[in-house]
């Protein structure tokens, strides 16, 4: 059971996490890593807030909140080197 979980996770990751990067880059070049970085920050503070209660509406919102959560975080990891530069 525990090996599925990070199979599907490993999954996950890539899907979600990776391609979200290259346009998270792009808005940090555009818009500003600093603000980027903030919202995406906050939306993936209230996406793991969200999640308990999404298990309780059901696997289906559990699973798009987890989606929404990936991609959220997929946007961090570009913004968050010109931050750290400056």
């Amino acid at each position: 059971m525990l090996g599925f979980f990070f199979l599907v996770h490993a999954v996950l990751y890539a899907m979600l996490v990776y391609p979200a990067q290259v346009p998270g880059g792009r808005l940090a070049e555009s818009l500003g890593s600093r603000r980027v970085l903030g919202v995406a920050t906050l939306a993936s503070s209230l996406l793991t807030l969200l999640c308990p209660a999404a298990a309780l509406w059901g696997l289906p919102w559990l699973v798009g909140v987890r989606i929404l959560l990936g991609l959220a975080q997929g946007v961090l990891f570009p913004c968050i080197n010109p931050v750290v530069v400056k």
